[in-house]
């Protein structure tokens, strides 16, 4: 499943890339399992349940890795802050 972006900035020693657009080449089945997954992590932080540093969707979703061997949705926990831009 292909993932497209524009890069906009660095923003980690790993190679990070800020992206202004992200997209998504997924069918409807892909696109209602990363919406879960989302909501799952929304529902963490409002819960206050969840403490790690960031979330994959293959963490959360088993099959995706499966289904989906070169693709992965990373979420970084939204606070205490993002990481910072490396200019």
């Amino acid at each position: 499943m292909p993932f497209f972006g524009y890069s906009k900035h660095v923003v980690g020693e790993h190679g990070l890339h800020e992206l202004s657009e992200v997209t998504f080449n997924v069918p409807l089945i892909d696109i209602r399992r990363i919406a879960s997954f989302l909501i799952a992590c929304a529902n963490r932080v409002e819960s206050g349940e969840w403490e790690s540093s960031h979330c994959h969707l293959t963490a959360f979703d088993k099959k995706w890795d499966d289904d989906n061997p070169d693709s992965d949705i990373i979420v970084i926990h939204p606070s205490p802050q993002p990481p910072k831009r490396v200019n």
